[in-house]
């Protein structure tokens, strides 16, 4: 199975993204030499996650993606509730309440939340993909986009909630509507 895994990968583009991180990792640590946590800190806390982010990588391009069609409501459930719960416990970084502290690390619940909107809303319009020729059509789908887009303004991050606004366009336009 290695030796199938390893004939299939496209080398260019794997050497191209290291050269990359190792240069993004430079940059990191030219930048924050002088900070008070010491030279090594920012370009440690990004290495793991990009440890971490090729992991999952690694994870996702092995999953049979129709098991994530199956859980399309929990997804995006999911979504909601990560998106809902900055409003609550969320840390406000230059006036913006859009971060979640989870000890040494800080992430940004609208960045997850575009790749599983993504998901779910693919597999919300691949079911519904021979009704969507009027515009009565499109309510519903709309209404899908705008539960998360409206918890994205109220941090208010009006860019990420643009974003979710192209992703939506896009995805019903490849979807014929």
């Amino acid at each position: 199975m290695l030796r199938r895994i390893l004939k299939r990968l496209d080398y260019v583009l794997l050497l191209t993204v290291a050269v990359i991180l190792a240069g993004g990792l430079l940059i990191i640590a030219s930048a924050t030499h002088g900070s008070g946590n010491g030279p090594y800190y920012f370009p440690l806390r990004q290495t793991v996650w990009i440890i971490i982010g090729t992991a999952l990588l690694a994870f996702f391009l092995y999953l049979d993606y129709g098991v994530l069609a199956r859980y399309e409501w929990h997804l995006y459930v999911i979504n909601l509730l990560m998106l809902a719960s900055v409003l609550v416990v969320g840390h406000s970084v230059l006036g913006g309440q859009r971060w979640i502290n989870l000890g040494p690390f800080q992430f940004q619940p609208s960045e997850f939340a575009k790749v599983l909107y993504i998901i779910t809303f693919a597999s919300f319009l691949s079911r519904r993909v021979d009704n969507l020729k009027r515009f009565g059509d499109l309510l519903v789908p709309l209404a899908y986009m705008l539960v998360p887009m409206v918890l994205i303004v109220k941090q208010p991050d009006l860019g990420t909630a643009l974003v979710f606004l192209a992703i939506t366009f896009g995805m019903l336009f490849m979807a014929g509507a």
